[in-house]
């Protein structure tokens, strides 16, 4: 690893929020072959979106404020507590 990778990952291990929405993020993207970037992207293709509410419902479950997930992901916190309502129901 160089000293720049060194450094991110201790930067987001600092911030246990930031790594737990992270490592959900990169579990659902393994699991549902959707890449990292579409899940924290904008497409609104139905299998995108599918594999980004379980992403927040992961992180959600994992003891991660919906405001936390809201700043990792760049949206706004009512949309991660729809994401979350949504697979509730």
């Amino acid at each position: 690893m160089t000293p720049a990778q060194i450094a991110e990952a201790q930067a987001i291990a600092a911030q246990p929020g930031r790594a737990a929405v992270l490592r959900a993020i990169r579990d659902v993207s393994a699991q549902s072959g959707v890449p990292q970037g579409a899940i924290m992207g904008y497409d609104r293709r139905p299998r995108i979106v599918a594999a980004r509410h379980l992403a927040i419902r992961v992180a959600h479950d994992a003891g991660v404020s919906m405001a936390e997930i809201a700043r990792v992901m760049n949206r706004d916190h009512t949309t991660i507590r729809h994401a979350i309502l949504k697979g509730a129901a």
